[in-house]
C-alpha cells in the first residue's frame, strides 16, 4: 500500500516487484508517480479515487481514507481495526515537533484537520514513517496542542507586528514591497517564538525548525 507518492518512502519499491504483486494506491498518488517518470516507484495497480476503501487482506479489514491534502494530495491514513493500527505516514514527529513547515505540508488547514481526524480512530499505534519511532494516540494530540500553539503565537503576531516598523528598522526601501514583506514576516516569526510555550521537557529538539514551522502557520493564517 502506498501512503502516498514521496521516493523516501517507495523509492525501493521495485526491489519488491514480481508478476501478480498487487500495489494499492489513491488514483492521485500513481498520477504523481506516472508524471516522475521514476522506475524505482512501480505504479499502483489497485487504485481508486474518492475519500474511502475497504478491503480485506488474508482475513484482515484495511480500510484506506482521503481526507484531505495535509501532506500531498492522495495521502492516506490506513487504519486496521483490528490490530488497533494506523498508518498516517508524514503526519507527524513522534517525540519531536512537525518537521520542517509542518512536514512540506500541501495546504496548512488540511494539516490541522489532519490531527483532529486521526484522534477519530481507534488505535493503540500509529506509524508515522520518521524517526524510527512508533506512536500513541498521546502523540497524535501533543503535537495537536503544538501545532495549535503555534498558530496562537503567529496569530498574536500577525496582529501587533507592523510591516511599516517592520521595514523602517532595516531601512528597507518604500519601493521594494517584496523586501517589506519578507522583513515583516521575518519579524511576524520572531515575535511568535517568543510567544511560544516551552515544549522542550515534552517534545525533542523544538529548536530546530520552529521558524520554518511558524513561517508556515503565519503565511496560511495572513492567506487563506
Amino acid at each position: 500500500m502506498y501512503s502516498h507518492s514521496h521516493a523516501d518512502h517507495i523509492g525501493a519499491a521495485h526491489q519488491l516487484n514480481r508478476d501478480g504483486l498487487q500495489i494499492i494506491g489513491h488514483e492521485l498518488t500513481g498520477r504523481f508517480i506516472e508524471e516522475a517518470h521514476d522506475d524505482r516507484r512501480p505504479l499502483p495497480n489497485v487504485t481508486f479515487s474518492g475519500p474511502h476503501k475497504a478491503l480485506d487482506i488474508d482475513g484482515t479489514r484495511f480500510t484506506l481514507d482521503y481526507t484531505g491534502d495535509w501532506h500531498q494530495a492522495g495521502n492516506l491514513f490506513i487504519h486496521v481495526p483490528e490490530l488497533r493500527t494506523m498508518a498516517a505516514i508524514d503526519s507527524f514527529s513522534v517525540k519531536n515537533p512537525p518537521f520542517f513547515r509542518l512536514v512540506f505540508s500541501a495546504h496548512v488547514p488540511a494539516y490541522f484537520a489532519a490531527m483532529d481526524q486521526l484522534l477519530e480512530y481507534d488505535f493503540d499505534t500509529i506509524v508515522s514513517g520518521h524517526m524510527s519511532l512508533y506512536g500513541t494516540p498521546e502523540d497524535v494530540a501533543m503535537n495537536r496542542d503544538y501545532i495549535n500553539d503555534l498558530r496562537k503565537s503567529a496569530a498574536e503576531a500577525l496582529q501587533t507586528v507592523d510591516l511599516k516598523e517592520a521595514a523602517a528598522a532595516l531601512k528597507v526601501p518604500a519601493n521594494n514591497k517584496q523586501a517589506e514583506l519578507k522583513v515583516w514576516m521575518d519579524a511576524v516569526v520572531a515575535r511568535a517564538a517568543e510567544l511560544m510555550p516551552n515544549y522542550d521537557k515534552r517534545l525533542g529538539g523544538t529548536d530546530i525548525f520552529l521558524a520554518d514551522n511558524l513561517n508556515a502557520v503565519a503565511w496560511s493564517l495572513f492567506l487563506d
